[in-house]
């Protein structure tokens, strides 16, 4: 019995102790571009149906949005700065105030972060690649995603 508990300890130890480094099959490659998942994103959304859902940190309280306000996404994307995009925060000491949910017909999901009037982060629900940080700086108030939620959250119930 003592040659046996011996000889399995030995092969726990083996087996535990021969990997000195993970093998990922997507390792932490290069972003193509700081504004990656937001293109996509947008491509996405030119390509086919969608629900989106908003979702109020809160007190998680869940909304589903109108096709009406598809219109003030899609706009912010395209009229944010290039400049705004790459923004590095420091996500220890905030979190989320609401979390945006889109789906798309094809089974692409989307998750947009929004901390608050200034910084959100964009990312798809399987990403590989780090989330697209984008500054809400010097963009439209009415193309603000903080104050879309606001609105959405509070007049519709």
């Amino acid at each position: 019995m003592k040659k046996f508990l011996i000889a399995l300890i030995m092969l726990c130890f083996i087996f535990t102790c021969g990997c000195e480094k993970a093998i990922l099959l997507n390792s932490k490659k290069e972003k193509p571009s700081p504004k990656y998942y937001s293109e996509k994103l947008i491509n996405s959304f030119s390509s086919g149906s969608c629900k989106v859902r908003i979702l109020s940190t809160d007190f998680y309280r869940s909304v589903a949005i109108d096709e009406v306000y598809y219109l003030t996404i899609r706009k912010f994307f395209k009229y944010v700065p290039k400049e705004n995009f790459g923004v590095k925060p420091d996500f220890s000491k905030i979190s989320p105030k609401y979390k945006m949910f889109i789906d798309f017909n094809d089974n692409q999901r989307y998750v947009i972060n929004i901390y608050n009037e200034s910084l959100i982060t964009v990312f798809p629900w399987d990403g590989i690649y780090d989330v697209d940080c984008i500054s809400m700086q010097n963009t439209y108030t009415s193309y603000n995603l903080f104050y879309l939620c606001d609105y959405i959250t509070k007049n519709l119930k």
